[in-house]
């Protein structure tokens, strides 16, 4: 009797997991993905989103938030792409256009940018993403102050909002304003501690400063958390090259090589490994 209960049992628990999970939808992948990608947790969003489009190739929410998986990944065509479909299915998802913005932004197309960034506050005013994403386009225009302003709106109108922090800490960092900056960041790690992207800027502000052994740290943590955060391998070589650890900058920066197809930092990995090989 108690194996045919136990049995039972199984059968039980088997079923109501298959139950819960045809439970979720296509909406429901797509707002756990945004809330992922509030986190920082990128690559786990972009898995959620990608599930939500197997099972509604018309969920417009669900192509916004692959969209800023793309983003951070700086893949910044898909990103649009995926924007405009998102648009093309609900001509009124402010997300959309502000994430578009951006996209146009880090490729230099500011009129565009700052164009849907204000069709996304004409939508929504009050999405905090449409300000976190135009201090993005001001921080690549160097107009810090006005970056900060919509940072501080962003923060205001989501105080946890991770990204937001972080943000603001990367223009407090352009400003040369460290301290402040690692204040962002700690808050951006306190509100979301599997955040690889914060530790990483953290990273470089203690690099800045002259922490060299606290920024390996923070870019330790930041591989830890996702193994293929290039920018952590090339930063942490570059601080092993500071502290005379030419074998362990070099094992980074052709870690480097390996992870992206980007080919400004492939060409700045071979400089400093040429570099060290002398």
């Amino acid at each position: 009797m108690y194996r045919v209960g136990s049995l039972l049992f199984v059968v039980i628990l088997l079923a109501t997991s298959v139950l819960v999970a045809c439970s979720h939808t296509a909406e429901w992948y797509a707002d756990r993905a945004y809330e992922l990608c509030n986190q920082g947790r990128f690559d786990e969003a972009m898995e959620e989103c990608n599930r939500a489009i197997e099972l509604d190739p018309n969920c417009a929410y669900a192509y916004a938030n692959r969209a800023r998986c793309y983003g951070m990944e700086k893949q910044f065509d898909p990103s649009i792409a995926d924007c405009n479909r998102a648009i093309e299915l609900d001509p009124e998802l402010a997300l959309a256009y502000s994430v578009r913005g951006r996209g146009y932004g880090d490729k230099g197309q500011y009129e565009q940018a700052f164009a849907d960034c204000n069709r996304a506050i004409e939508l929504d005013p009050d999405l905090a993403h449409i300000y976190m994403h135009g201090a993005g386009i001001y921080n690549l225009q160097a107009q810090y102050e006005q970056a900060l302003v919509d940072c501080n709106r962003a923060i205001e109108l989501d105080p946890e909002l991770a990204v937001a922090f972080s943000s603001r800490g990367a223009t407090y960092w352009y400003l040369g304003q460290f301290e402040q900056a690692i204040e962002d960041f700690n808050e951006a790690i306190h509100l979301a501690p599997a955040f690889a992207g914060a530790y990483n800027d953290r990273g470089n502000t203690y690099y800045r400063l002259g922490e060299y052994e606290r920024a390996i740290d923070d870019y330790d943590e930041a591989i830890r958390l996702d193994p293929e955060c290039v920018y952590a391998y090339y930063n942490r070589g570059a601080t092993y090259a500071e502290l005379g650890r030419e074998t362990e900058a070099l094992a980074d920066f052709e870690k480097v090589i390996t992870l992206t197809n980007d080919a400004q930092i492939i060409e700045w990995a071979e400089q400093h490994i040429e570099e060290l090989s002398e």
